[in-house]
């Protein structure tokens, strides 16, 4: 069975998939960019659309340029309740640290302050136990 896995990728086509997104995502009339986020193309095409907010949704750092590119930034989700809790692996560091899990929801800007955080969450604590 796992071979048969492994054949199936091999008959994977990078170039169908992408051409089927695209077809999907032209459909619908959803914008694709080419180019990187912080290239001045794509960082003009942005600011041509007028967008009022950006949603986060890939692991990237955005820079000044990209972010003034929405009137009202980027809004993002953080998997951790910051500021304590900021990186990667953090629902893990706070199991390990005794304290509760959540998660942060804001608008980035170039200097994040408590007061940018629109709204954050935890859940129940929990306890981990390391053998």
């Amino acid at each position: 069975m796992v071979q048969r896995g492994f054949s199936s990728l091999k008959s994977f086509h990078w170039g169908t998939f992408v051409a089927k997104v695209y077809g999907y995502a032209k459909r619908r009339k959803l914008i694709i960019l080419r180019r990187p986020l912080d290239n001045p193309t794509s960082i003009e095409r942005l600011r041509s659309l007028q967008c009022d907010v950006g949603l986060h949704a890939a692991n990237v750092i955005y820079r000044e340029p990209t972010i003034s590119a929405f009137r009202l930034g980027i809004l993002n989700a953080h998997i951790g309740i910051l500021p304590k809790y900021r990186g990667k692996s953090v629902a893990e560091w706070s199991i390990l640290q005794g304290d509760s899990t959540g998660a942060t929801v804001f608008f980035l800007i170039l200097e994040l302050t408590p007061a940018s955080a629109l709204f954050c969450a935890s859940s129940y604590r929990q306890t981990a136990r390391i053998a």
